[in-house]
């Protein structure tokens, strides 16, 4: 199979990770000793166990996404590496973060409709609400530890999975869904971080720039 790009194309560049891992500990540290055996027993409890294992090489990403072939499924990626075809896909990503793989629409009704955590802590949320102002309501701003607690988790999502930067909304239906505990480990978080990543690493790289984020 012929690589996506051609050697001709490729191109080297300056490249970053939007990946915070460093909210893992903030998060964990800020919380009290009850919530900190919640977060490890939660959805996001393998992140934070593993945090100091994961390693970004920004570099050796963007080298691999050269030797991207044309993939035979719509939502995986495949790469041409040597004499082999070697494939990323969904089951892989939530085998290795150990997200749950379910389907969201099965979880609507289950999420609360009154916004609460949006009108604590964000003005109801009409307005746009950045990862910077997440961050500042978890460490500072939160009444109770319960409501720490959840907004930690959101705050997880958002700058570790999702990777948003720091100009970027975050999802504000997330601040519903972790409003109902009882929702939040058997959410299926692995599909809608799944395809957010997916979408990065499908960018056409065919632009000859001095960075490049992911």
């Amino acid at each position: 199979m012929a690589y996506l790009t051609t050697i001709e194309d490729r191109f080297d560049s300056r490249v970053t990770s939007r990946c915070n891992l460093q909210v893992l500990r903030l998060v964990y540290d800020k919380l009290d000793a009850e919530h900190k055996e919640m977060l490890l027993n939660s959805a996001f409890g393998d992140l934070y166990k593993f945090r100091d294992n994961m390693q970004i090489s920004c570099k050796l990403l963007h080298a691999l996404l050269f030797m991207r072939i044309k993939s035979p499924v719509h939502d995986e990626v495949w790469f041409r590496v040597g004499d082999a075809n070697v494939r990323f896909g969904f089951s892989d990503f939530t085998l290795i973060t150990g997200l749950n793989p379910g389907i969201e629409n099965d979880f609507v009704k289950d999420i609360p409709s009154d916004r609460r955590l949006a009108a604590e802590y964000f003005g109801g949320g009409k307005k746009a609400v950045k990862p910077n102002q997440l961050k500042a309501a978890f460490k500072h701003h939160a009444k109770n530890e319960e409501d720490r607690y959840k907004l930690g988790l959101a705050l997880i999502y958002e700058c570790v999975l999702r990777c948003k930067k720091p100009t970027t909304s975050i999802d504000m239906k997330i601040l519903q869904v972790v409003d109902n505990l009882d929702l939040v480990n058997k959410y299926p978080w692995g599909r809608s971080s799944y395809d957010y990543l997916l979408h990065s690493l499908t960018k056409t790289m065919t632009v000859k720039v001095d960075h490049h984020s992911f």
